[in-house]
């Protein structure tokens, strides 16, 4: 019999004793709560109690099978709430996993490719937004797409070119000033992409914040600021020669912290498009669109990036620039473009299936995860980079910064707590 009321299943077993006045029934009840039925170490434990396993013997003479079964159903159900679970774990530290390896591929490639690192942008573009189009024209076919998507795409072209110029000048500034940065410190800077993602979604979207996500975007802010600056005048001499920050250009770190607001408009205009779409807006179409207009935005500053970066011609850009690109200065090339292409692509793909599965929590978690993984890579010898060694004041400017980002998502950790 099963008793569902009150939010609670309650499977009870009538043995059947014979006395010689006859067949006596007396009832032996297990209750499996929500909670033992969601944790299999607790379904194992009562599956084990030696009440169910006379009870199965007998089902099997024929008395309540019934019974019997809805019990395997729900030690099933365990089992399966048990694989989800791995599952989403696998995910979390798959994605946690690419997320290092995307950042520590992206700096080793820019050692080789430093003075030609505009390549990267052009190769970057090309294979986004041909990735992009062939996936829209899948999905059209499969009338995922549908033409009123399209439509609505066609009618913010303005739109669409100023995501192109912004994401296309954002990555040109980025690769220019990581090949100038410490690796253990690049991870470290992108994260002031939270107060000026705050700033632009409250002056273009009319967004509003608490005090307590204005202070988290605050610690933020001085967690990269505390990374970034030298350490005191009365630190170790030993530990300010061999930190970070003696090794950071901060004209470059501010470049890498502008090119995070031109990222930040690019998120809040997408989130725009798909706040005002009649429809609901396919994420390929947006990302379509937007890499085909930075791809000719990345191809239109050619030109200035030849007459004020690099200060080669053309022919010679294009020539020297593929001869390091396939390995004239070290046989890792073009490997490591190729791996960072496929491992930058599988993070962003295990990110969105992370949200789709779990939450955006769980990516926000993944990603906070990676950042000190990060950084402790790069304090290890790898090839074609130097040996971060990490001073106190670097570490506890990290500090400051995860405490930031942990204060701006409370309430998405908070009600994420509140349902499990």
């Amino acid at each position: 019999e099963v008793d569902a009321g009150g939010g609670r299943q309650m499977v009870c077993f009538v043995f059947g004793v014979a006395s010689r006045s006859g067949t006596r029934r007396s009832p032996v009840c297990v209750g499996l709560t929500d909670a033992a039925r969601c944790n299999p170490t607790s379904a194992r434990r009562v599956w084990k109690d030696g009440w169910l396993r006379r009870s199965r013997t007998r089902c099997a003479h024929g008395l309540h099978g019934q019974a019997a079964t809805n019990t395997r159903l729900v030690v099933r159900s365990c089992a399966s709430t048990s694989s989800s679970s791995v599952k989403l774990l696998a995910l979390a530290a798959f994605t946690t996993c690419a997320a290092v390896a995307n950042r520590v591929i992206y700096k080793m490639q820019l050692s080789p490719l430093n003075r030609y690192s505009y390549l990267l942008t052009i190769l970057c573009s090309i294979f986004y937004s041909v990735f992009y189009v062939l996936a829209v024209l899948t999905r059209k076919a499969r009338k995922v797409v549908t033409g009123e998507m399209l439509a609505y795409a066609r009618s913010n072209l303005r739109t669409f070119g100023c995501i192109g110029f912004c994401e296309s000048f954002a990555f040109s500034m980025q690769i220019f000033a990581a090949a100038y940065l410490p690796g253990a410190l690049i991870p470290v800077v992108a994260q002031s992409l939270l107060p000026f993602s705050m700033l632009t979604s409250r002056a273009l979207l009319g967004t509003k914040y608490d005090m307590l996500q204005k202070l988290g975007a605050a610690l933020v802010a001085t967690g990269v600021i505390t990374c970034v600056g030298p350490p005191p005048l009365n630190a170790s001499s030993v530990a300010a020669a061999a930190s970070v920050a003696s090794h950071v250009s901060i004209p470059h770190a501010a470049l890498f912290c502008l090119s995070t607001l031109f990222f930040a408009v690019v998120m809040v205009l997408k989130e725009r498009l798909f706040r005002r779409s009649p429809v609901k807006l396919d994420v390929f179409v947006v990302n379509s669109c937007g890499s085909v207009a930075g791809l000719f935005v990345t191809l239109l500053m050619l030109p200035i990036h030849l007459l004020i970066v690099s200060r080669l011609s053309l022919q010679d850009f294009f020539t020297q620039g593929s001869a390091v690109l396939f390995g004239s200065t070290t046989p890792l090339m073009p490997w490591l473009t190729i791996v960072y292409i496929i491992v930058n692509g599988s993070f962003n793909i295990g990110t969105l299936v992370l949200i789709r599965d779990a939450s955006a929590v769980h990516a926000l978690l993944a990603s906070l995860l990676a950042l000190p993984l990060t950084i402790a890579a790069f304090a290890l010898p790898l090839p074609l980079l130097s040996q971060s060694s990490l001073n106190p004041f670097f570490l506890i400017g990290v500090a400051i910064l995860v405490a930031g980002v942990l204060l701006f998502n409370h309430k998405e950790l908070f009600s994420s707590q509140n349902q499990s």
